[in-house]
């Protein structure tokens, strides 16, 4: 039975709390790489749909009977563009609990109290409000759920992601229906024959 020694109480280092300024440095941090971390999975599937299209176009001019590949090809930009879409929801999801976070931590270091003569939609206080959305304290802080919850909109930088990834699908789906009644006369006589 090994025995692992206890410092006595004089002899441990005795560890004060984080300051505010630190833990909202913390936040602030937390926000940034949040932020990055969803561009950086964006463009990943933003450039594999961008390449997936590429050999979709370059296989129809080569002019082939061999429609398969195109199926096969625009099969994977479906998914891709499917995951595209959850990247960017997931990721808009973990900005806005970041979002909730700072704002939570601006409150109680008193950062949301007004310090200019300002509309309340600019400003005016010593916390970061980057988009109209987080310079909504009080919407954050006294529904958080809801605002949480809030659908995605389509004015957004996301939300414009969003409908990008969707017409890649229905780029896609045009491929796979334009292949697919290329191949239906082969198939028939195949079937048939």
């Amino acid at each position: 039975m090994s025995s692992v020694p206890v410092p006595a109480d004089n002899e441990a280092p005795e560890r004060q709390p984080p300051s505010g300024a630190e833990i909202y440095r913390h936040a602030i941090e937390e926000y940034r790489f949040e932020v990055q971390l969803s561009w950086e999975r964006t463009k990943f599937y933003l450039g594999l749909n961008m390449a997936l299209l590429a050999a979709v176009a370059t296989l129809l001019r080569i002019e082939s009977d061999s429609w398969f590949p195109l199926i096969g090809i625009s099969l994977v930009g479906v998914l891709a563009s499917g995951l595209g879409i959850s990247t960017i929801r997931n990721g808009h999801e973990y900005y806005r609990r970041t979002i909730w976070k700072k704002t939570l931590i601006e409150e109680a270091l008193g950062l949301n109290r007004r310090i200019l003569s300002t509309p309340a939609d600019q400003g005016g206080t010593w916390a970061i409000a980057t988009t109209k959305s987080q310079g909504n304290a009080q919407d954050i802080l006294q529904d958080t759920d809801a605002w949480l919850a809030r659908r995605m909109r389509l004015g957004t930088v996301t939300g414009k992601l969003v409908v990008l990834m969707r017409l890649f699908i229905f780029l896609h789906v045009l491929v796979i229906l334009f292949a697919g009644c290329q191949l239906w006369p082969h198939l028939v006589i195949c079937c048939v024959g």
